[in-house]
């Protein structure tokens, strides 16, 4: 499987969850609404044992939360914490298009980066997904 129908199928569990108004990909310059997500690429290790291919692409999908003061930012980020991993959860094979495979969040970490000027409190998840193919196959 392309690392595009990988994103694709990340995208449509990310749809699922609540409350993020905006999904988009790469790194903002300019954030018009928040909570919003951005999904960007971070690598992709490939390795071979005898006629199968394996790849683990890992994605970064980062939720954009507009910061006010600690408490209300808080309180905005926690409903993300369980329910980004969760909405992969419930399709770890991201609508068909891992056969022989999984996806999953493996991680999550917080900042508090400033765009144009303005705070963001932002959390960092990690999707790790992993595709099996014959060699050959050209994953």
């Amino acid at each position: 499987m392309s690392y595009e129908l990988v994103l694709q199928g990340l995208e449509e569990r990310i749809r699922t969850v609540a409350g993020i108004l905006y999904a988009g990909r790469g790194e903002p310059s300019v954030i018009q609404v928040t909570p919003s997500l951005y999904s960007t690429f971070i690598d992709a290790d490939r390795s071979q044992t005898g006629q199968i291919t394996v790849m683990v692409y890992r994605t970064a999908h980062s939720v954009w939360i507009q910061w006010q003061d600690n408490a209300s930012a808080e309180r905005e980020v926690a409903d993300f914490i369980n329910a980004l991993p969760a909405a992969v959860d419930q399709d770890g094979h991201l609508g068909g298009r891992i056969t022989s495979g999984m996806a999953k969040v493996s991680r999550v970490v917080g900042s508090y980066p400033i765009v144009n000027g303005t705070r963001y409190r932002v959390l960092d998840f990690t999707s790790e997904v992993t595709d099996k193919a014959p060699y050959g196959s050209g994953i």
